[in-house]
């Protein structure tokens, strides 16, 4: 902290009331010129030395926005297909009820009463299917956990709480209200009489009306999901065929940390990774080994000074 030249650090700020991002990075760039002009050693101008500003929740997820937005947008589309053959469904069991509602409407059922039993009665199905979501998010979420990528930010926080529970009642809710609703009003649209004559046979073209839409909702849907994941397995395939710049058949690594009152001088520690090397590299089956503090293609970013003599 004290050394001139020192650029490992993140700093966090907040803004005050009014000032933007603009302005804080021209004021930043006047500071970075000045270190510049007052500590040319630890500032040289060849290193281009700046400061970066960047709003916390940019830094924290800008890497893995995109794919947690296209994550989103999957589960959305997943949701919607469901809903479309729930509702679907409820269209079939209405155009069997017609008669039914005929009947009850006939004998002096109001409109706001029927279409309530109908909707209670999707919203019975939502209820259902939003529980048996939250035990298969139960028993999937520690999967969830091992397969993601580790840069996702606070992975490890993910869990079921209170505000999962609300969010989850909130879309059952809305659901069964909008994917029940329309067949409910399309049961409602009874003509009595061709109905009663006619055994609920006056109820089918409007239910195959709505029932082919839905239909094509739900292809429209699946059609996207498709693409989408064929490009995503694509680009998958293209990714495992890109040359890494070493071979990476039969490499094996481990992480090894040294603490202790024993290895508190750095001697010590360099002593310790030494002999390690050696004996790892005596073990039979082991061709080559060596010891590095970031791993290839591992993300990390190590930071250090180098000074060449005479300069």
């Amino acid at each position: 902290m004290n050394q001139h030249g020192d650029e490992n650090y993140n700093v966090l700020a907040r803004l005050k009331v009014g000032a933007t991002i603009a302005q804080a990075q021209a004021e930043l760039n006047q500071v970075a010129q000045r270190l510049e002009q007052e500590f040319p050693k630890g500032y040289p101008a060849s290193r281009r030395f700046g400061f970066s500003v960047r709003p916390l929740l940019e830094q924290a997820v800008g890497e893995v926005r995109l794919a947690l937005h296209a994550l989103l947008g999957a589960v959305g589309c997943v949701l919607l297909i469901a809903c479309a053959n729930v509702a679907n469904l409820l269209l079939a069991r209405g155009a069997a009820r017609g008669k039914e509602i005929a009947i009850r409407t006939a004998i002096g059922a109001s409109r706001w009463q029927v279409a309530r039993q109908l909707l209670t009665e999707s919203l019975v199905l939502a209820l259902l299917g939003g529980a048996l979501g939250l035990l298969l998010a139960l028993v999937g979420l520690k999967a969830l956990r091992g397969l993601s990528p580790a840069n996702i930010p606070r992975l490890h926080e993910i869990n079921m709480d209170g505000r999962v529970l609300i969010f989850t009642s909130g879309v059952v809710l809305h659901t069964s209200l909008l994917f029940g609703l329309a067949p409910a009003l399309q049961n409602l649209r009874v003509n009595l009489s061709a109905t009663l004559k006619e055994s609920g046979r006056g109820l089918e073209t409007g239910h195959h009306r709505l029932g082919n839409l839905l239909v094509i909702v739900e292809f429209a849907l699946s059609l996207v999901l498709a693409v989408s994941a064929g490009l995503l397995i694509r680009s998958f395939v293209r990714v495992q065929q890109v040359a890494p710049g070493f071979v990476p058949q039969n490499v094996l690594s481990m992480r090894l940390a040294v603490f202790g009152p024993g290895y508190a001088e750095e001697a010590r520690r360099a002593n310790f990774y030494q002999q390690l090397l050696d004996r790892v590299r005596r073990l039979p089956g082991v061709e080559s080994a060596g010891i590095t503090s970031i791993l290839p293609l591992a993300g990390g970013i190590s930071w250090g000074g180098i000074t060449i003599e005479g300069y």
